[in-house]
């Protein structure tokens, strides 16, 4: 006759061999059917943001997004010409790009790459060169409890047409 581990018998009394390998066959079932229902509701995308506003004032060269407070915007340098900004958990909502077309950028693009993520995408005239380091920094909270981000965008070169030449300058 096998000997039973004291603490099983004390919990489960006198069960056959038989008996225990159905128990832990049944709550072995149930453990995998909980982690899958677990990872299927940490898979279910969660409810992604409006990108509420977004300007862009020629005079100082920045962008001003207002955004979620759970959104922070990530920045990254994809082309020497060209800045994307990565906002999770956001959609676009009722915002669109433009051209702008000032000297220095010729565009703000803005793209839902995934459906809870907005690219916004700032096309820079040719031969700028943009720094490979570049922030998003945080301004005022706006009263309906949003948070607005500045881009300033760093420039290593620039080439700006001024009276129909192009000149390069250093900024």
């Amino acid at each position: 006759r096998p000997e039973f581990n004291p603490i099983l018998t004390e919990r489960f009394g006198s069960l056959s061999m038989g008996s225990l390998g159905s128990l832990a066959k049944t709550t072995a079932k149930q453990a995998l059917i909980g982690a899958i229902a677990l990872i299927a509701v940490e898979a279910l995308p969660a409810q992604a943001e409006e990108l509420k506003d977004w300007q862009y004032d020629e005079q100082t060269r920045s962008l001003t997004l207002t955004l979620p407070n759970s959104v922070v915007p990530q920045v990254s340098v994809i082309a020497p010409d060209q800045l994307v900004l990565e906002l999770p958990n956001t959609q676009v909502g009722d915002v669109m790009g433009q051209p702008i077309r000032d000297g220095l950028v010729e565009s703000i693009v803005l793209e839902q790459a995934t459906p809870e993520t907005v690219w916004v995408i700032m096309d820079f005239t040719a031969g700028t060169v943009l720094s490979a380091s570049q922030t998003a920094m945080p301004l005022a909270e706006t009263e309906s409890g949003e948070q607005q981000w500045q881009v300033r965008p760093a420039l290593v070169a620039a080439s700006r047409r001024v009276a129909g030449q192009s000149v390069a300058s250093a900024d």
